[in-house]
């Protein structure tokens, strides 16, 4: 699995950007379990993370080339929000993988951009995570039930 994490690192760096390895395992966990925090992957079998990292790095392959192709942020120096874009991973996640309707969409860049811009993720990145990821379990794009 550790050559697969750094592939996809390798890979992200060749496009222009570079995350390093527990940002991708944060992603895992965020997919796996829901939570920020790396205890909460204590109990995951080795198939769920192996499944987890296929997803986020799907998930997050296609966000990238949205915030890409909509906003024009196309390497690391101007994504001011990696972590938001684990947020957008978890939300594809929880719609069964499909790509957000071109509404949704568009209201979830808006977020990131603001994330980006009043610094959401500027404090205990799991805290914040952990905060941000549980309301969308019940919440839509919208961030009403």
């Amino acid at each position: 699995m550790r050559q697969e994490i750094n592939g996809e690192l390798a890979r992200w760096k060749q496009a222009g950007f570079d995350f390093r390895v527990d940002y991708l395992l944060c992603g895992v966990n965020a997919i796996v379990t829901g939570e920020a925090l790396f205890s909460a992957l204590d109990g995951g079998s080795t198939t769920e993370v192996q499944r987890g990292l296929k997803d986020v790095t799907t998930y997050l392959d296609g966000w990238l080339n949205i915030v890409w192709g909509r906003l024009g942020l196309d390497h690391d120096r101007v994504l001011s929000s990696k972590f938001a874009l684990l947020v957008l991973a978890r939300f594809t996640h929880l719609n069964g993988g499909k790509p957000p309707t071109v509404a949704e969409r568009d209201r979830l860049l808006y977020r990131f951009i603001h994330t980006g811009m009043w610094g959401r993720f500027a404090g205990s990145t799991e805290t914040v995570l952990t905060r941000t990821c549980t309301p969308s379990r019940t919440t839509g794009s919208t961030g009403s039930s």
